[in-house]
């Protein structure tokens, strides 16, 4: 049996990996850091665990820990979330000789990071980009308040690697003095954000695994009807597609920077005529989405991770996971219907709307399995305690 150490056991997305690797023969030890209370750690609670353990928070620590899991067989590394995957990128020289992984380098995820260059980049290959500026492009910011189109949305270039919540990684302005007001106090925080034109419609993702050559071996896309918080943040539900079109240009994005790993790329507009917005170089937040439909998802990972997978034919490929099948958080869908239900002047379509959805038998959630209740449970429980 193949045992695959998954990282950030606490975070929703992790029993994505868990629940789909482990229906397929493979065994599942349950990781995450040492300072993370076990109530926090979903994976924990989930049939599917084989072992738990818990990684040191110094590096050389970090290193040993895994080397003396995988001591006695090679296992499969996945790193979850952004502390452990940089971890790994720091120390993949060492690791590698312990445990087979697919992570990006140092370069790559900067690159992937900086939203000004890696929207440059996508630009360059000919994928779809909203006008995007910043400061250094302008005499000064009277001139590029002038320069811009609006509404206009203002994002740090990194707002993850600083430790903002989603929502307070951007703000959407309307004027030359919000924009005036609006940048000022974030280019205080962080040198030079970026400003791009708001794009109207759904947020599209395509997640994919690339291998060590930097092909594409597995894929995955959604549209994401509704996030929370609604003023912008993770998805809270989704209906699986499948587009070529991104497929595409995801293939030339990554292959571009010399990716390797997992990352789901963001556009927003429609299906037909998408626009990029950025890279999430991991695990990404609704990766739940990949059990839910079936996928092939983390299997291809562990796979491309051995060297045993070949890349995708991009022209020719369907989809190995199934289309149209929509998922909710229940939990995040009940606050995004509250939020509507206070911001908006049509109630009474919203609550039918709302109502709707909630009835709909054919839509899953990303976390409740009659199988394996326990982590939807210490979910809504540790979800309530923080209310």
């Amino acid at each position: 049996m193949i045992n695959v150490i998954v990282t950030d056991v606490k975070y929703r997305m992790a029993l994505a990996p868990i629940r789909e690797l482990a229906k397929k023969g493979y065994g599942i030890i349950a990781a995450d850091f040492e300072n993370v209370p076990d109530k926090e750690r979903l994976g924990n609670y989930s049939k599917y665990i084989k072992s738990k353990i818990s990684l040191s928070e110094s590096e050389e620590k970090f290193v040993e820990d895994v080397k003396e899991i995988c001591k006695t067989e090679r296992n499969i590394l996945l790193p979850v979330n952004r502390k452990s995957l940089t971890k790994v990128i720091e120390n993949s020289n060492e690791l590698g000789k312990y445990c087979d992984f697919l992570v990006p380098t140092k370069k790559a995820l900067e690159l992937a990071d900086d939203k000004n260059t890696i929207c440059q980049i996508a630009k360059k290959v000919g994928v779809p980009v909203p006008k995007t500026t910043s400061l250094e492009e302008h005499k000064d910011i009277n001139e590029m308040a002038k320069s811009v189109n609006y509404p206009c949305i203002i994002k740090y270039r990194n707002g993850e690697a600083m430790g903002k919540k989603p929502k307070d990684r951007y703000k959407i302005v309307n004027n030359e003095e919000e924009f005036i007001k609006a940048y000022t106090e974030m280019d205080k925080i962080d040198k030079n954000p970026i400003a791009s034109d708001y794009i109207k419609g759904h947020d599209i993702g395509i997640a994919v695994v690339v291998n060590k050559e930097h092909k594409i071996v597995d894929f995955i896309c959604y549209e994401s009807y509704r996030e929370y918080p609604i003023e912008g943040g993770p998805t809270c539900f989704l209906k699986t597609i499948f587009s070529r079109k991104l497929l595409t240009y995801a293939s030339r994005l990554l292959e571009e920077i010399e990716f390797t790993g997992i990352a789901m790329l963001d556009f927003k507009g429609t299906v037909d005529k998408p626009y990029f917005l950025e890279i999430n170089p991991r695990v990404w937040g609704s990766a739940n989405v990949v059990d839910v439909s079936k996928s092939t998802f983390f299997e291809s990972y562990v796979k491309a991770a051995k060297n045993e997978k070949e890349p995708v034919n991009i022209e020719k490929c369907e989809a190995t996971y199934k289309k149209n099948i929509k998922m909710r958080f229940t939990p995040q869908s009940f606050a995004c219907f509250m939020s509507h239900m206070k911001k908006s002047k049509h109630k009474i379509k919203i609550f039918c709307q709302y109502l709707a959805s909630f009835f709909d038998v054919t839509v899953k959630d990303g976390l409740f399995a009659l199988n394996d209740v326990k982590p939807y449970v210490r979910y809504i429980l540790n979800t309530l305690k923080r209310i």
